[in-house]
C-alpha cells in the first residue's frame, strides 16, 4: 500500500478519493455484524420450528429470514421461555475476525409464555407448480436486553423443508 493510500473500514482508499459505506456494511467489516441460520428437512403437518436468539447485556439488531415449502403461521415472540432445543452455531460475517457475540442461538425446544410482536401469514402457493414462501424483515428489531426473541413456524400444510435465519449487531444505545 503506498503513502497516500490508507484504509477506510478495511478499504484501500487513494488520497483524494471519496469513500462512503453504509452503516451496517462498515460493522460488518469491523467485525460486528453475526448470523445464525437453521433448515429443517422436514417439519411435519401442524408441526412447530422455533428459533430463538438469547440476548445477553447488549440488545441486538436482528434481521431475519423465512423460508418454507407450504403455508406457514409465522410468529416472533419476545421474552418468553425456551425450555430444551440444541444450540446453533453464531457465525461473525466478518471470516477474517475472530470476534464474537454475546448473545446466543438455539433451535427447537418448547415456547412458554412472551408476548407476539409481529404476526405473519406465508402462502406456500397452491397449484401443481406451488414453490412454498418465504419472508425476510426490512427492518431490523432491536431485540430486549437480557431476553429471548423466538421466531416460530408453525406449519398450516402437510410436512416440508423450512429455514429461519438471523442476521443482527449488538449496539448498546447508552454509547
Amino acid at each position: 500500500m503506498s503513502v497516500n493510500t490508507f484504509l477506510f473500514g478495511g478499504m484501500p482508499v487513494h488520497l483524494g478519493e471519496i469513500a462512503s459505506m453504509d452503516y451496517s456494511h462498515s460493522k460488518i467489516h469491523d467485525g460486528d455484524v453475526f448470523m445464525s441460520h437453521y433448515y429443517a428437512g422436514t417439519v411435519a403437518g401442524d408441526g412447530t420450528l422455533l428459533f430463538s436468539v438469547f440476548s445477553g447485556t447488549v440488545s441486538p439488531h436482528l434481521l431475519f429470514d423465512i423460508g418454507v415449502g407450504g403455508d406457514a403461521h409465522v410468529r416472533v415472540t419476545e421474552g418468553g421461555t425456551i425450555s430444551g432445543g440444541t444450540a446453533v452455531t453464531v457465525f461473525n460475517m466478518n471470516r477474517n475476525n475472530a470476534g464474537s457475540c454475546l448473545a446466543t442461538v438455539k433451535h427447537s425446544g418448547t415456547l412458554t409464555g412472551g408476548t407476539v410482536i409481529n404476526d405473519i401469514f406465508i402462502g406456500g402457493g397452491v397449484g401443481p407448480n406451488s414453490a412454498g414462501g418465504g419472508a425476510r424483515a426490512n427492518h431490523e428489531i432491536m431485540a430486549l436486553v437480557s431476553k429471548t426473541t423466538t421466531i416460530e413456524i408453525v406449519n398450516i400444510t402437510t410436512a416440508y423443508p423450512a429455514s429461519i435465519g438471523v442476521v443482527f449487531y449488538e449496539d448498546n444505545e447508552n454509547d
